[in-house]
């Protein structure tokens, strides 16, 4: 079984308004990410909810929930790191063999199936342990990390800080880098949101 981790807790104090239920063809982005992890055969996927999680949680309702669940993050306003640690560690309980873990955010719309399922594979033949989204800057999210590297990860974060630090931390050989062009076009601001809105970027994932 694949494990998938959205972290969407997030307040969206510049955009001022819930990015989560924002319309991105058709569907809240909070679906729409749950969606592409569940089109690539991601068969557990963990939302972890904080500013306004009851009002997201509802959106959410339709999948079904014997491969979907949502937690609340309560100290969502201490950062991104916080989210992280108590989606892994909640899926550290959990009865699945699977030992690969696809950390995924919500507001980065045009990431799509594909790139997903790139990331995915690329931990198939083994040679390496985390296989991340190649930034200007190097490795960040969307990325799938192998099991025997969480401690690790969790001992690196804090506060506002994702994996992102932690990935780009790591020698080369440990991780692959998948590209994908528009991975860096997330929704922040209301600039981010008018440009969303006026379909400047949008396109129907392959």
């Amino acid at each position: 079984m694949s494990i998938g981790l959205v972290l969407a807790a997030g307040g969206s104090r510049r955009l001022g308004q819930p990015k989560q239920l924002l319309n991105f063809q058709g569907r809240p982005l909070i679906c729409h990410v749950v969606d592409q992890l569940t089109t690539i055969g991601i068969q557990h996927i963990v939302v972890v909810l904080g500013s306004d999680g009851r009002l997201i949680e509802q959106e959410l309702s339709n999948f079904p929930q014997d491969n979907m669940e949502v937690i609340f993050n309560h100290e969502w306003t201490s950062g991104q790191a916080s989210s992280l640690m108590l989606g892994i560690r909640h899926i550290e309980r959990l009865p699945v063999e699977d030992q690969r873990l696809m950390i995924a955010l919500c507001d980065q719309p045009f990431i799509t199936a594909t790139h997903y399922q790139l990331l995915k594979a690329s931990l198939d033949d083994g040679t390496v342990d985390v296989a991340a989204t190649n930034y200007s800057t190097g490795g960040g999210v969307p990325a799938v990390v192998r099991r025997r590297c969480w401690r690790y990860l969790l001992a690196s974060i804090k506060g506002d800080q994702g994996a992102k630090g932690w990935i780009r931390g790591l020698p080369s050989p440990a991780v692959k880098l998948v590209n994908a062009p528009l991975a860096t076009i997330d929704i922040d601001t209301p600039s981010d949101l008018s440009r969303l809105r006026a379909s400047e970027y949008d396109r129907s994932p392959p």
